[in-house]
């Protein structure tokens, strides 16, 4: 089977450098554009479940690529909640907590923010998610669109990787990232294989 991860399209907190977290903001008009070209990138995928995060910015990005297509929402793939901490700029953060912050400059995913969700909380759910996935059959093809957090930590089970390195980067807005399921495990697809004939652009 094959399951592919889609990160929403950019929001006006994104422009902003603000924290989200699991607050629910809209993605942009050209954030839903950009969308709609990655769905003309993809429109001869075909025989898939369409699943996405609660929140508006997923939702809306997910019926933009695929217009027409059934979203099945799924409450593991909703962001990490910052609590205190989303609506507030991240350089401001950076300055007042530094010891929430990894040397790459992006939020060490051990530390808790006030109120936010806890991290063995956020992994409780994506191994919810990943253990249901893996039940289907090797046939399906899976399309989840999600979040930044959700994401990384996805990469970090599947691909084994330290969590530190994988939340030293961050995921591009609507840039498919594609993983393929055999009798061995989880594999991540190059940018120079196919899904059903399609060649996934990564510089979208």
């Amino acid at each position: 089977m094959k399951l592919i991860l889609i990160r929403h399209a950019p929001t006006r907190y994104s422009a902003a450098g603000l924290f989200m977290g699991d607050k629910d903001i809209p993605p942009t008009r050209e954030g839903l554009e950009a969308a709609r070209q990655l769905g003309r990138q993809l429109a001869s995928l075909s025989d898939f479940n369409l699943l996405s995060s609660p929140l508006s910015r997923a939702f809306l990005s997910a019926s933009a690529i695929f217009p027409g297509k059934p979203v099945r929402v799924r409450e593991e793939l909703r962001e990490r909640g910052l609590g205190d901490w989303a609506g507030r700029s991240k350089s401001e953060i950076r300055r007042l907590s530094p010891q929430a912050f990894l040397p790459s400059g992006f939020l060490d995913p051990t530390f808790v923010p006030p109120e936010g969700e806890p991290l063995d909380q956020l992994q409780s759910r994506i191994r919810k998610f990943l253990s249901e996935v893996s039940l289907w059959s090797s046939s399906d093809c899976v399309v989840a669109v999600t979040h930044n957090g959700v994401i990384r930590l996805i990469r970090h089970f599947l691909e084994s990787r330290p969590l530190e390195d994988t939340f030293a980067e961050s995921e591009h807005y609507l840039s498919p990232r594609v993983y393929e399921r055999d009798g061995t495990g989880w594999r991540q697809l190059s940018p120079d294989e196919y899904i059903d004939g399609i060649r996934i652009d990564p510089s979208l």
